[in-house]
């Protein structure tokens, strides 16, 4: 486990010139992996990617870990692309809550409830033809003005969003010989049990070897009730967010027990 690649913290997409779409990661259980991973003998770099300043001045005093700041889902991705690319990375822990959304156009409600009164003939029962025509609206519109401006406070903006691409895909195209410790955040209050076929499909479809549960409603100041499923289906329970770095660390070092996967660098093509 020479080399590692930890993602921490948030994205954010940009709405206008001061605002912007996020959500309430902090990035503490990235930098809690870093610290302890870093004093082990075989490890050489660990590249850690954050949104939070802060974290960065924690991880000063570690000489091996190169840090990197980002705001955006797409600075993320040029990021780690860079990172995956120029080097051989043994170990991925992607703890960064990435943006699932970002702004696709931003347009005023007098416009909208113009076109949808100027269109209202062409609108069927059917959802496709109608998402077909406003699509086409979207794409008649100019570049987004707000991007650069600040919305006024008497406006009342409506936001069409578009999904974000999955960078976990990504992430295994560039790096396929990677240790892949996956995440999953629910937010129904269930997190004391898990649905192990569903977890056992998550993981298969999206490549995971270890796959972490985060119940958001678990998750406080000081507790991180969380589990952890490995390859096996074996669960276990962990409840704060030190427990959880370190169980992590023993379940990889377990599941690789002699295994080049992780325990000795692999070269890049």
């Amino acid at each position: 486990m020479k080399k590692i690649l930890i993602t921490a913290g948030r994205t954010t997409e940009k709405i206008d010139a001061v605002r912007g779409i996020t959500n309430f990661a902090t990035g503490r259980l990235g930098a809690i992996l870093a610290r302890k991973i870093h004093h082990r003998s075989e490890v050489e770099t660990i590249f850690f990617v954050t949104s939070e300043v802060y974290l960065i001045k924690q991880l000063a005093d570690l000489p091996k870990v190169k840090t990197y700041l980002i705001k955006t889902s797409q600075d993320l991705k040029e990021t780690c692309e860079r990172i995956l690319k120029m080097d051989a990375i043994d170990l991925i822990i992607p703890t960064m809550a990435v943006s699932d959304f970002f702004v696709r156009e931003i347009v005023s409600t007098n416009s909208f409830l113009s076109w949808i009164t100027q269109e209202q003939h062409r609108f069927t029962n059917d959802y496709l033809s109608n998402q077909n025509l406003l699509n086409e609206w979207l794409n008649q519109l100019k570049d987004n003005q707000y991007q650069t401006q600040k919305i006024s406070s008497d406006q009342e903006p409506i936001l069409f969003l578009t999904k974000a691409p999955k960078l976990i895909t990504l992430f295994h195209e560039w790096s396929p010989k990677s240790y892949f410790v996956g995440f999953k955040l629910i937010a129904d209050g269930t997190g004391d049990e898990i649905d192990r076929q569903w977890a056992a499909e998550v993981m298969v479809k999206n490549h995971y070897d270890l796959l972490v549960v985060n119940d958001w409603y678990k998750i406080k100041e000081s507790q991180h009730q969380a589990l952890i499923l490995d390859n096996d289906e074996n669960v276990y329970q962990v409840q704060t967010k030190e427990e959880l770095a370190e169980k992590v660390i023993s379940l990889i070092d377990q599941q690789n027990k002699g295994s080049k996967k992780v325990l000795c660098n692999h070269q890049k093509n």
